[in-house]
């Protein structure tokens, strides 16, 4: 007798699309984040969901077989590595089956740019990504996390959360993973097409990160993947 098999006791949670989503709007909270000890939960949960993104892959595709080459593909992606490193180490209280590719995770800073509703948008975030003392002017400080591997590299936590985002809805894309906007009507981000997060209140400033360390192309990553989820 075959066993039937449950995917989710969540409901809502029911195909990749539902983590996918869940991915996204937990990507928002890190951008978002103003307290460190809630900016570390979001880092822990966005990490245990992009790492288990593999697995609904995966069974969705009904290719468990190839999880072996599958595995090997996505740990040549660094910021894949750092999601599994995080999701195996807060999982199972360590890691002991593997050696693991990071060294640690420290509390660091990013610069956070206010923008006015009606301002030239663009134009303001490429002169607080080229002109230092325009972006100090402009800015103030937000919790953020710098992420070392064994290796002596490291990667901003806004720059992981991009990148990650990036790579699984192209993942979608590419292996024909439905996707669709549920996330627009069920989450409090509303993504603009100038891919700026507007707040709760209509009326209320637009704010964007920019940082040295963020290239102006992916500044706009999360919400461009956001707005590939509503086509």
């Amino acid at each position: 007798m075959q066993m039937e098999v449950t995917v989710s006791f969540i409901s809502g949670v029911n195909e990749p699309k539902d983590m996918l989503l869940k991915l996204i709007r937990e990507g928002n909270r890190i951008i978002f984040e103003e307290d460190p000890a809630e900016l570390s939960d979001h880092f822990f949960n966005f990490s245990v969901t992009a790492h288990s993104l593999r697995d609904w892959c995966l069974k969705s595709q009904n290719i468990q077989s190839q999880k072996k080459q599958a595995n090997e593909a996505w740990d040549k992606h660094s910021y894949l590595v750092v999601a599994k490193d995080i999701a195996n180490s807060v999982k199972h209280f360590g890691i002991d089956r593997y050696t693991p590719s990071l060294a640690g995770s420290e509390e660091s800073s990013t610069d956070f740019v206010e923008f006015l509703h009606g301002e030239d948008i663009p134009a303001k975030m490429e002169r607080a990504h080229s002109e230092e003392e325009f972006r100090r002017s402009v800015s103030q400080p937000r919790p953020s996390v710098l992420i070392t591997f064994s290796d002596g590299s490291s990667i901003d936590l806004t720059d992981y959360a991009f990148k990650v985002i990036n790579y699984w809805v192209g993942y979608f894309d590419e292996n024909n993973i439905p996707r669709d906007c549920a996330m627009m009507q069920n989450t409090s981000m509303q993504t603009a097409k100038s891919g700026i997060k507007s707040h709760k209140t209509k009326e209320a400033a637009c704010k964007y990160i920019t940082s040295r360390s963020t290239s102006l192309a992916s500044l706009t990553r999360l919400a461009k993947a956001t707005l590939l989820l509503a086509r």
